[in-house]
């Protein structure tokens, strides 16, 4: 009985942290795009 209360506790959690991991991934595959478009827009593409 007491590990259906954790499954029901558990669900909720889990998609929340789906969400926030996805929000986050999104936000650091921005970042990243972002980053390298500022370097080849202040350095070009001279190495």
């Amino acid at each position: 009985m007491s590990s259906l209360k954790w499954k029901k506790l558990c669900w909720p959690l889990s998609f929340i942290d789906d969400m926030i991991f996805k929000i986050v991934s999104i936000f650091e595959a921005i970042a990243l795009v972002s980053m390298l478009s500022f370097f080849y827009l202040c350095c070009g593409c001279s190495f």
